[in-house]
């Protein structure tokens, strides 16, 4: 639109012309070439289909009648007759009346030739030598009835290509296949029919007659055999699925096998005999330029014609435009003049017109006066003359109420402007955080009230000082507070340049700087540090002009930081407490039962000790050295029993001391293990059925056993105190992908759904005062948690409750560094 714009009047009418002009005409050529080459497509399309559904029928009722007439002729009686002679004159005087009949034979039930039209040379002979292809046909026609036919696939024979029809030859009594009438077609009148139809198609293309396996059997194409392969099969496989439907009549376009597009009309025949055979297609092929060379001749002649249209309104359009525009550019020339030279003395050639021009012509006249008459007003209001009117139509018009009203509205504007000036200097002065804005080269050009407050400089002392004077070394501390004045300087020199060459150019190159820490140096050489923000400014042209920094006291926050820090140190020290002291409520519990485990053992042991010092002193010198032999199983016992109080005493000491919280790699099923031997008592005491399914070869974990063996403990012996007498208890320990699954199931009460939400949360306990703490699922939530693992938790009223508890795999130096 812009370029049309730009373009001189005349050019524009020419291009509106032209197209006011050739989108009808387009259209039209359009329209009418679409709508010619859509008929000349249909009407060709229908023809050929039309064609070949005539050829098909042709083709269709000759196969009609030439079974109806094997029918017929199976039902002669003489065909049962014995004798072969009357068998060869019949079959002879028929297949001479009939110029589609090759030959005529007759074969008994073992497929030996009885008799056949003309010369016997076939007599005796069996079908599988003559006719191979037809036994599969001749062993259905022996299980036919009376009157059913099977017709053969083309095939072959001494005078070309035909078909082989066969019929039953039944007793008297019409139930019993005695023989089997063979009957050879040749297929000259189907040739003929196909060749009649050729001779009329459009084009250098032919008509060929197809069998669903893509095999031609008659075709004009002098380049395609008999038999042979349907050319446009090789570059169209699926081109047969047209005809697919029995009698589907349609067309197709596509590109043959010389890569012409063509358009195939075609009809699918019909099927005949028991066999449901010779079900062929007929397909006409035209080529699809020959088909639409009227539609190109038309096309031609209907561009031409709007080519010539296109011209003769340029033409025109050319003509009225100069009638247009040839007024207008003199109007157009001499106001020119006017804006080149001012003067508005010049004479007008008046247009004596009574259209749109001629009124352009005098409103330009009256432009020119109207001008004059501003001008000479204009000047007397420069001298100071404001009481010229424009036009004396009343006190709005008054120029020096237009200036007034002008002058007023200036006078608003100002003092908006002002208001709002002290309104951001107000906001600024009051501001907690400090604003710095300096210079492209390090000058403080603008601070607030707030940095004065800080560090003491008086907003006079701040403005043009470099940046340097209030920004500390990156090496210094606030030891040096009390260095030398040179010293000062060096440091004020040496934080300049490192503050001025590296913040700002951070600033440049990323647009900002987010809350970075950086020391300011008081007036009286103190540090303090402050949380610093920054971003450019740039004008109009992106040019740089200053940097604007917002920075913030940090000494409170870090105050406030370091009181969190000793806060959290309190909290873990007492969570570790609350760890340990779960520990000892779990061996509270558990000392009962580790007391009778110990039990067992030991008084093993005082019964055996009792057993060896009695018989000490009782055998006789000389019979001590059998003795020594015969006790060596009761010492046995006695260690086994040792062995076991240290085991469960070890266990027990090592679950009580206080984890370091050290990470290693661990066994699951030891853990498991050590815990079952802990609470075993607890188990057995209540008779619970303890199922362990852990997996062979189960890898290690990375954790820390002791804090694991407590994850452990009060998981089972919440599920034992929750299991009733004679109850279960199932452990299993798998791995799935890269974590290592422990589930403990009981057979308790199992948790109401209210309380599923509460059941980590510290001091939480549905037990009796005195009987729980409430911290040992909190504490197992906790252990896993730093594990980086998880527990969850599935329970049923009634059923009970299963723990999944999930651990990460040990994962080695070696294997980690490897992944």
């Amino acid at each position: 639109m812009n370029i049309f714009n730009k373009l001189r009047l005349t050019g524009q009418i020419l291009l509106y012309s032209v197209f006011i002009a050739l989108i009808p005409l387009l259209v039209l050529f359009f329209i009418a070439t679409q709508q010619y080459r859509e008929s000349v497509l249909s009407l060709i399309t229908n023809e050929l289909e039309e064609k070949s559904f005539l050829v098909g029928h042709s083709i269709d009722r000759f196969f009609t009648q030439r079974v109806t007439d094997i029918k017929i002729l199976s039902q002669a009686d003489v065909l049962e007759s014995d004798d072969i002679d009357k068998l060869v004159q019949y079959l002879t005087e028929i297949t001479k009346e009939s110029e589609y009949l090759v030959d005529i034979d007759v074969v008994d039930k073992d497929g030996i030739f009885i008799a056949s039209s003309g010369e016997q040379n076939e007599k005796g002979k069996s079908i599988q030598e003559i006719f191979p292809l037809l036994v599969p046909l001749f062993n259905d026609t022996l299980k036919a009835n009376q009157g059913d036919v099977f017709v053969s696939n083309a095939f072959y024979m001494d005078t070309g290509l035909g078909i082989g029809i066969l019929t039953p030859i039944t007793d008297d009594s019409n139930t019993k296949v005695i023989k089997v009438l063979i009957i050879e077609v040749n297929l000259k009148i189907v040739k003929k029919i196909v060749e009649d139809f050729d001779s009329r198609i459009i084009g250098e293309k032919y008509v060929y007659l197809v069998d669903n396996d893509g095999k031609v059997i008659i075709t004009a194409d002098p380049k395609i055999k008999p038999l042979d392969a349907f050319p446009d099969l090789k570059v169209n496989p699926k081109l047969l699925d047209n005809f697919e439907n029995q009698g589907e009549v349609g067309n197709v376009v596509y590109t043959d096998h010389t890569g012409t597009l063509v358009m195939a009309g075609f009809a699918d025949m019909a099927e005949f005999g028991v066999n449901k055979a010779l079900d062929w297609s007929i397909i006409a092929v035209a080529p699809v330029d020959v088909i639409t060379e009227s539609v190109d001749v038309l096309t031609y002649y209907l561009l031409v014609s709007t080519v010539i249209i296109i011209v003769i309104v340029l033409i025109i359009s050319f003509l009225v435009a100069k009638m247009i525009t040839r007024p207008i550019n003199k109007v157009s020339a001499l106001a020119r003049v006017i804006s080149s030279t001012g003067d508005l003395n010049l004479k007008f050639e008046k247009i004596n017109r009574k259209d749109e021009i001629g009124e352009l012509s005098n409103s330009f006249q009256e432009l020119i006066n109207r001008l004059k008459d501003l001008l000479i007003q204009t000047n007397q209001i420069a001298e100071g003359d404001f009481n010229i009117v424009i036009e004396s139509k009343g006190e709005k018009d008054d120029l020096t109420f237009a200036l007034q009203k002008m002058a007023k509205a200036l006078q608003v504007s100002r003092d908006d402007l002002f208001d709002s000036k002290k309104y951001v200097d107000r906001i600024i002065n009051y501001m907690l955080d400090t604003i710095i804005v300096i210079s492209p080269n390090g000058k403080i050009q603008t601070v607030n009230p707030a940095l004065s407050n800080i560090l003491g400089y008086s907003e006079e002392e701040l403005l043009d000082q470099s940046i340097g004077m209030i920004i500390a070394s990156s090496s210094s501390s606030s030891s040096s507070s009390s260095s030398s004045s040179s010293s000062s300087s060096s440091s004020s020199s040496s934080s300049q340049m490192s503050f001025h060459d590296k913040q700002i150019e951070i600033i440049i190159e990323k647009g900002a700087i987010i809350n970075e820490n950086i020391n300011f140096r008081t007036k009286s050489d103190n540090l303090v540090n402050m949380s610093v923000s920054g971003s450019p400014m740039y004008d109009e042209q992106e040019n740089l002009i200053s940097i604007l920094f917002v920075a913030r006291d940090m000494r409170e926050t870090n105050r406030l930081m370091n009181e969190l820090n000793e806060s959290i140190l309190e909290l873990r020290q007492t969570q570790a407490q609350l760890v340990q002291s779960g520990k000892l409520n779990a061996v509270g519990e558990l000392a009962a039962g580790v007391a009778h485990e110990l039990n067992n053992p030991l008084s093993a042991v005082l019964t055996f000790s009792i057993m060896v010092k009695d018989e000490c002193d009782a055998i006789p010198d000389n019979e001590r050295t059998e003795f020594i032999e015969n006790i060596s199983d009761p010492l046995e016992s006695i260690k086994k029993a040792a062995v076991r109080c240290k085991k469960i005493t070890d266990n027990l000491l090592s679950f009580s001391r206080q984890s370091e919280g050290e990470m290693c790699e661990v066994f699951v099923q030891e853990i498991i293990e050590n815990t079952l031997q802990l609470i075993g008592v607890q188990i057995r005491q209540k008779s619970i059925n303890l199922e362990k399914d852990i997996a062979e070869n189960l890898p290690s974990i990375n954790g820390n056993s002791s804090q694991l063996q407590q994850v452990f403990t009060n998981i089972i012996l919440n599920a034992v105190q929750a299991t009733h007498e004679q109850g279960s208890l199932k452990i299993i320990a798998t791995v799935k992908n890269t974590m290592c699954v422990i589930s403990i199931a009981d057979s308790g009460e199992g948790i109401p759904q209210e309380n599923m939400s509460k059941l980590f949360d510290p001091f939480f306990t549905t037990k009796s005062i005195g009987e729980g703490t409430g911290l040992g699922l909190s504490i197992v939530h906790g252990i896993l948690k730093e594990h980086n693992g998880k527990v969850e938790v599935e329970s049923t009223l009634g059923k009970g409750t299963t723990f999944i508890i999930s651990i990460p795999l040990f994962i080695s130096k070696s294997r980690f560094s490897e992944s």
